[in-house]
């Protein structure tokens, strides 16, 4: 063996570790040879041991890497494992703030086993109070995946992270808990009964129809596979399009089958069958560094009012909820931009924005010349979670769109003197 095979075998060890094991040879008292060189064995096969160990700690997928290290401790380790006639899972570890929740978990395709789509589904509840999950990211997961993967995956071969959004279980807000969460991840795995094809007009990772076909046409595919007893798929691996197509089933009523998750309009379909299910249940920390706002503030500004409905702040996300009230009767339901934005900050320290979204027609709001704006921002650079956030509001420079500005505050005009604070507790 090589120089360089072993070298990638067995990555360095850590400076800190290397020197003491070295001083501890160094120091070992030996009467004859044969001791001495078998404590020198001994002390290599540690450092092959340690080496070893610390390449299978650095292959650990791991929620770490979305976790700002100041907030490492808040992790919950959780490696618990699953196998089934398909794949062996292992449940790595998570954190939630209260708020939020991010998993990484690994899959590994078992030897000569046929190929499976996987769709994995998370609930949550604290004490008696139930949760409902919306996914912030890792949607390639929750529309089902291949089990072997049949796309390349950039987190790794067979890593899957979720990132997931709480919610009260009305829906009608986000959720904001201090206690234990306790999570039920549910793998229904699936069998496909028919053969497999794939669609040409996605498969550069996008919808490129090139003027080939409409879009009724292409729809009209799927609706053809399902015909013919082929699985199409879209963008490589994505069975999406195909389940939006499916018929529904004889004596099933539509608005019945249309609330049923893609799975089951699968399974349903004939096309896969579930050969598998699987429950593991697992626990976050509490979070009682999570602060709010609690109650209502209005804030008078020239021609409207800001009124402070929601705010909260947690280390891995935060965000907030306003009503811009028009006193003036004068809203335009047509005017998409609101009439002023805003910066957060901590004391001196701006708090980075992520944007924000604008009911500009006030669709849904139970007031009248009424609009809603919600964003989120991040406080990952603060030492601890603030008790007091200042709004400051701001307009842009004739011309500039907001996310010009987001970057760029000598695009923007500050309204010093209307900033206001929010308390947080």
């Amino acid at each position: 063996m090589k120089l360089n095979d072993l070298q990638q075998a067995y990555p360095p060890i850590p400076a800190a570790l290397r020197d003491s094991l070295v001083r501890t040879a160094r120091t070992l008292q030996e009467e004859k040879p044969v001791k001495k060189k078998l404590s020198f064995a001994l002390v290599f096969a540690l450092l092959v041991l340690l080496a070893s160990a610390g390449l299978a700690l650095s292959l650990r997928y791991s929620v770490e890497k979305a976790v700002p290290p100041k907030f490492a401790d808040k992790i919950t380790t959780i490696d618990d494992t699953y196998e089934n006639d398909y794949f062996t899972m292992s449940i790595n570890d998570a954190v939630s703030d209260g708020m939020r929740l991010i998993l990484a978990m690994h899959f590994e395709p078992r030897e000569g086993a046929e190929q499976v789509l996987v769709f994995p589904r998370l609930t949550a509840q604290s004490g008696d109070k139930v949760l409902m999950t919306d996914p912030e990211a890792g949607f390639e997961y929750l529309d089902g995946f291949w089990m072997p993967e049949m796309a390349d995956n950039p987190a790794g071969p067979g890593n899957a992270m979720l990132d997931m959004v709480l919610w009260d279980e009305d829906f009608e807000d986000t959720a904001a808990i201090r206690e234990e969460i306790t999570w039920t991840l549910t793998l229904h795995t699936l069998k496909p009964n028919w053969p497999i094809t794939h669609d040409q007009y996605t498969s550069k990772g996008y919808v490129d129809l090139g003027g080939a076909i409409t879009h009724d046409q292409h729809n009209q595919l799927f609706a053809d596979a399902y015909q013919n007893k082929e699985i199409l798929l879209t963008y490589g691996d994505n069975t999406l399009e195909y389940a939006a197509n499916l018929p529904v089933p004889k004596g099933m009523k539509e608005e019945e089958y249309y609330l049923k998750r893609d799975w089951e309009r699968l399974v349903l379909s004939g096309a896969f069958e579930e050969a598998d299910r699987a429950q593991r249940t697992f626990t976050t920390k509490p979070n009682a560094e999570l602060k709010q706002f609690q109650g209502e503030q209005v804030v008078p500004m020239e021609g409207y009012e800001v009124v402070v409905t929601s705010v909260r702040a947690a280390f891995l996300g935060s965000e907030y909820q306003l009503l811009l009230r028009h006193t003036d009767g004068t809203m335009d339901k047509d005017d998409r931009e609101p009439r002023s934005y805003f910066e957060l900050r901590y004391q001196d320290t701006i708090l980075p924005s992520s944007g924000f979204s604008f009911n500009h027609a006030g669709v849904g709001l139970d007031e009248e010349n009424t609009q809603e704006m919600r964003g989120s921002f991040s406080i990952a650079d603060l030492d601890r979670v603030p008790d007091k956030i200042t709004f400051v509001p701001f307009t842009l420079k004739e011309g500039v769109q907001y996310h010009e500005a987001m970057n760029d505050p000598g695009l923007r005009f500050y309204q010093e003197e209307k900033a206001f604070p929010v308390s947080l507790k």
